[in-house]
């Protein structure tokens, strides 16, 4: 008989692998939430995977495009899109999160965009046979009918096709005179409501796809469409809520705008915001939807109890981009103009334009809802004078709007791509801040908090990420703190770069050059107020100069940091404030590494100046010569090649013989000639060599009266 064995406790990747499998089995029963939460604790447990490799990635993998499916089954593409996209940039390798993101595109009607994503995932995997099928599906729907038959025969071949694609094959067989092969494949299938369909309208009006309603369902939702209308024209919104049919997407964009209306009229707040959400995404740059959402959700949070952060937040992006939709509110003055029938001007339009801005302020219920909306409102005035942001569809209007609504809209990539392709100015450096979280610290500077605003633009971080980044955030860092590679959130929070392939080293270096900028200016401050804060001064100085060493210029910060105390420090010394304009020299230098030898030079040489200067006024006005002859010796040592500081040095120590011991004046004395020589050698000046000749007689002079010595006279008998 054997002897019972423990089982080893399972490992790390095992529970992730389980939380997937979970996830699929949930997903494939319907169970939504089940697999959220399956999906999720996968993605939570993978950071106890170490050393796993490439089977963490898969696993990772597998997480996101279950949740990215699970976000495409509950209607709500851009979330899925999100998802299906982070798969993508985990393992561009791979086929998946391409075959997937390709799925949800077609979804929404991106059938261009599908058609490239569905491409790339047959790039990266030949034998992928349901990218195949799905590719079909989307060229037909952009009546590439060749091109749709070449990707179904392949699918076939790789047997992914059921009976509604075997049928859409023959009818596309038929269409090209292949009728023996169109006979081969048809005969035995059943009738398909949505082949048939295809069949019926080949090779002329567009084609509908092979998962459309049939046509009994496609007019009944007509009919009922008509019915919500005539509710709608009567009045009774309720009834026009219920009587339009649930998917956006069988509606004309109008349509989809009078439902959501209906919604909201009819008391289904929460409803009517989500359809407006739909339908802004479809019209991005309609004023109508603009105007209509943002009133909406201003009135949906006056109405509720309690609202979260977010839902002000998309309150304050629609808010904005209304505000600055110039195509409105020159209708609002005609429609102001046709109402009254007086002139509207330009002035009663901004008025009422900064009432409605102050109401949003006011409504607020944190301070930092108001740096959202200042951001905000910074961000779109910037886009705005750059000309917008470009449609999708060369010939739209473009889309004026803040990087809050940037997100909801899901507009990230078109951003980032357009501001990439901008030249590289003060005004694209500008938008790159104000459409990422550094435009956040900017609000603060904005508000007169740049020491807030600069730890903001040196912690980045999501809400997310600072809880579980384990790291907090000390007096000074060397680099921004970010998001961890991979956040779902990086995006959202920071558009203007999600398109660079090394994002989060850009943003970083943004981020880095604001705060550096930042600090150099918290240090003019400090040392141009009454009370000068030194320490402070040199902390910001060290911090903006240690940022730019990793991300930036960091001679031309040097050189700002030192330019600031030279200035500082002529005009202390202008108000003969000798002191306090040597504290501040002293500061910068400690801050400039050793190896800018230029930028030291230029401190050392003023340093040495100043303590000459003060030196030598301690020992003309009170006689102090320890404290003139440290001041000198400093100077001397700081400026080596300057004259003045040694020739008053060498003066100060002759001076000092006088009133000293003859071995101590003795001792000084050489000290002094030593200063003379050297200078005269360095020099060649009448002056060095003047009080170089003077001191050694007076040394000689000295010498002689040291006990022992004879006089220097010739002895009786000797030659004179």
């Amino acid at each position: 008989m054997r002897e019972a064995r423990d089982e080893p406790p399972p490992t790390a990747v095992d529970v992730v692998r389980a939380a997937n499998t979970d996830g699929e089995r949930a997903l494939s029963d319907g169970d939504l939430p089940a697999a959220t939460s399956a999906f999720t604790a996968a993605l939570d447990r993978l950071g106890d995977v170490t050393g796993a490799g490439e089977t963490a990635t898969r696993l990772a993998v597998a997480a996101h495009i279950g949740l990215g499916r699970v976000h495409l089954a509950g209607g709500d593409i851009r979330r899925a899109d999100l998802r299906f996209d982070r798969a993508q940039r985990l393992c561009p390798a791979w086929p998946d999160g391409f075959y997937w993101a390709g799925c949800a595109a077609a979804h929404h009607a991106g059938y261009e965009r599908a058609e490239w994503l569905l491409s790339a995932a047959l790039e990266r995997d030949g034998e992928h046979g349901r990218a195949y099928l799905q590719r079909a599906y989307v060229r037909l729907r952009r009546r590439e009918f060749d091109l749709a038959l070449s990707d179904l025969l392949a699918a076939a071949d790789r047997h992914v096709t059921d009976d509604d694609a075997r049928l859409l094959t023959a009818a596309l067989l038929l269409r090209s005179g292949d009728t023996e092969r169109a006979s081969a494949i048809g005969a035995g299938l059943p009738d398909s409501a949505a082949a048939v369909t295809v069949l019926g309208h080949l090779p002329g009006a567009e084609p509908t796809a092979p998962r459309a309603a049939a046509g009994d369902t496609r007019e009944r939702e007509l009919r009922h469409t008509a019915d919500a209308l005539t509710a709608a024209r009567r009045g009774d919104w309720g009834a026009a809520a219920d009587l339009f049919p649930g998917d956006v997407e069988g509606l004309t964009a109008d349509l989809a705008l009078v439902r959501a209306v209906a919604c909201a009229l009819g008391g289904r707040r929460d409803d009517a915001v989500a359809q407006m959400l739909d339908v802004a995404v479809r019209m991005p740059a309609d004023h109508r939807v603009a105007h209509a959402e943002a009133v909406l959700r201003l009135h949906t949070l006056g109405a509720a109890e309690q609202a979260d952060d977010a839902a002000w937040s998309a309150c304050i992006g629609a808010w904005v981009r209304l505000l600055h939709d110039e195509d409105f509110w020159v209708g609002w003055r005609h429609r102001a103009h046709r109402r009254y029938g007086g002139v509207v001007s330009a002035a009663m339009t901004d008025k009422a334009r900064t009432a409605l801005d102050d109401l949003l302020e006011q409504r607020l219920p944190t301070d930092e809802l108001a740096l959202l909306l200042r951001r905000e409102r910074t961000a779109a005035a910037l886009l705005a004078r750059a000309g917008g942001l470009p449609a999708a569809d060369p010939d739209g209007a473009p889309i004026v709007c803040g990087p809050l609504r940037v997100t909801e809209l899901g507009l990230h990539r078109r951003l980032g791509d357009h501001l990439r392709a901008r030249p590289a100015d003060a005004e694209t450096v500008a938008l790159f801040r104000q459409f990422s979280q550094i435009g956040l610290a900017e609000a603060r500077v904005a508000t007169d908090r740049p020491w807030a605003a600069a730890l903001a633009a040196l912690d980045m971080r999501c809400p997310s990420c600072a809880r579980t980044g384990g790291r907090t955030h000390p007096a000074m860092i060397s680099e921004p703190l970010l998001c961890e590679a991979g956040c779902a959130e990086f995006d959202d929070l920071n558009p203007a770069f999600c398109t660079f392939t090394d994002k989060r080293e850009e943003l970083a270096k943004a981020g880095a050059e604001l705060a550096a900028e930042l600090l150099l200016g918290i240090a003019r401050g400090h040392i141009t107020k009454a009370e000068m804060d030194l320490a402070d001064a040199r902390t910001c100085w060290r911090g903006a100069i240690t940022l730019s060493k990793r991300f930036g210029d960091s001679r031309a910060v040097t050189r700002e940091a030192v330019d600031d105390a030279l200035g500082r420090a002529r005009a202390l010394a202008g108000r003969r404030d000798l002191t306090d304009a040597i504290a501040v020299l002293e500061a910068v230098l400690v801050a400039v590494p050793a190896r800018d030898t230029g930028e030291r030079e230029r401190v050392t040489t003023r340093l040495s100046d100043l303590l000459d200067r003060r030196g030598v006024r301690s020992f003309n006005r009170g006689g102090d010569a320890e404290s003139a002859h440290e001041d000198m010796r400093r100077a001397v040592a700081l400026s080596p090649e300057l004259p003045r500081p040694r020739l008053n040095f060498g003066r100060l120590l002759r001076e000092m013989a006088y009133d000293s011991s003859l071995e101590d004046g003795i001792r000084l004395l050489v000290g002094s000639v030593d200063q003379f020589e050297i200078g005269h050698d360095k020099h060649k000046t009448d002056k060095f060599r003047e009080e170089l000749e003077d001191t050694r007689g007076e040394l000689a002079a000295r010498l002689a009266e040291l006990p022992g010595q004879e006089p220097d006279t010739p002895e009786p008998g000797a030659e004179a």
